[in-house]
């Protein structure tokens, strides 16, 4: 995937403003930019903002190994999973990812989407369900 800004090339005559990036493209809540996964085979993955008005593409934070989908709540809390870890980053203090829950608890591994509701009070999560699992998420 690339990301561009149509009808505004660069300097080079192209609009490409990044190259092979991740599955999920989110909005940043308060802020007039996106989020998405920048993949690198030498510098590892990142999480890179693209400000919509400057057409400026900065580095977050580096994702946890195995991470690709991302969710953000309406606080600017980033959450992101991870086998059965799931994890959060404060994006107004930046510093390291927390590991915020094991889902192995709830029977769940292998997580491939995240989203938060609007108001920030849940939190949809699509995942494996182990065979043995009796949660409410295999219901």
């Amino acid at each position: 995937m690339t990301v561009r800004c149509s009808g505004h090339p660069t300097r080079r005559g192209r609009s490409d403003l990044s190259r092979d990036i991740g599955r999920s493209l989110q909005r940043i809540p308060g802020r007039a930019s996106i989020s998405f996964v920048q993949r690198d085979s030498v510098a590892g993955p990142a999480l890179l903002e693209l400000d919509i008005r400057r057409r400026r593409v900065t580095e977050l934070a580096k994702v946890p190994p195995g991470a690709e989908f991302f969710a953000w709540t309406p606080d600017g809390i980033v959450l992101t999973a991870s086998g059965t870890t799931l994890y959060q980053w404060d994006a107004r203090r930046g510093g390291a990812w927390q590991q915020v829950a094991d889902l192995a608890a709830a029977g769940l591994s292998n997580v491939t989407r995240l989203a938060v509701s609007p108001t920030g009070d849940r939190l949809a999560i699509v995942a494996t369900s182990s065979p043995k699992s009796t949660s409410p998420a295999r219901r």
